[in-house]
Formats: structure tokens, C-alpha cells, sequence
């Protein structure tokens, strides 16, 4: 039981990093943000960084629960 919550915790937190990654492409879209590029310079790069961890720890944290071994 207690295995159970954690795993809906974790796919839950997974899964909102995922989104969280998404919306930083909507704001850079909409002009909020400077658009994330990996090659450029202070924010754009920091933000590119800060974008590509948030959507490999998302994946990683949703991929590391097989929902069919609950």
C-alpha cells in the first residue's frame, strides 16, 4: 500500500515536470520568456538547460514505474 502512494507521487511529480516543460515552449511562443536555445548566451542558455532537465527528469520519473507491476 504504502509502495502505491509512492509511485503515484512520483508519476505524479514526473508528470507535472513534464507539463512544466511545456509551458516554458507556450511562454517562449507568447514572448514571456527569452526562447530557450542551447547555443546561446545567458538566459536563452539557462533556460534552454533549465527546459532539457525538467523534460528528462519528467521522462525519467514517469518511465521508472512500470504501472503494470502495481
Amino acid at each position: 500500500m504504502t509502495a502505491s502512494a509512492l509511485f503515484t507521487q512520483i508519476t505524479a511529480a514526473g508528470t507535472a515536470l513534464e507539463k512544466l516543460d511545456r509551458l516554458l515552449d507556450v511562454m517562449a511562443e507568447r514572448g514571456d520568456i527569452t526562447e530557450p536555445d542551447h547555443d546561446g548566451v545567458g538566459e536563452a542558455e539557462r533556460l534552454c538547460t533549465a527546459q532539457s532537465t525538467l523534460g528528462a527528469a519528467g521522462q525519467e520519473a514517469v518511465g521508472a514505474i512500470d504501472v503494470r507491476a502495481w
